[in-house]
């Protein structure tokens, strides 16, 4: 059988938490946003994961959970949009990323990016 997506969303972020505390060995680590929800809903799932991947050599971190109030995501979605007007003109959004696509027009690049997705869906499954 496998996990619900709450629960998958969740080891996965407990994979990416053991991977960039391996990596960077932070302090403290911040999750928000959508995190929250995600970390709330699979504690569990999360915690696992966490257990099983991360080094043990690692010295404590601090993992503290942040809610923003609304109008602090508002305002970073606002940046961000700023951000990609600045760097891509008047495309504001590309179509995908250039390393999904190679080049591909859009019409192509659909099927790239399922085809990622069927990939990482398995690779965590």
């Amino acid at each position: 059988m496998r996990p619900s997506g709450s629960l998958l969303s969740a080891r996965s972020l407990g994979i990416l938490f053991a991977t960039l505390d391996d990596t960077f060995d932070p302090d403290k680590v911040v999750i928000t946003g959508d995190g929250i929800a995600v970390t709330e809903l699979g504690s569990t799932g999360c915690v696992a994961a966490i257990s099983q991947y991360r080094n043990p050599a690692n010295g404590p971190v601090t993992i503290d959970v942040e809610p923003f109030e609304f109008t602090e995501r508002a305002r970073a979605g606002a940046i961000l949009a700023i951000r990609s007007y600045l760097a891509y003109g008047t495309h504001l959004i590309p179509t995908a990323p250039a390393a999904w696509t190679a080049g591909k027009a859009d019409s192509e690049a659909r099927p790239a990016r399922s085809a990622l997705a069927s990939e990482l869906r398995g690779r965590s499954a």
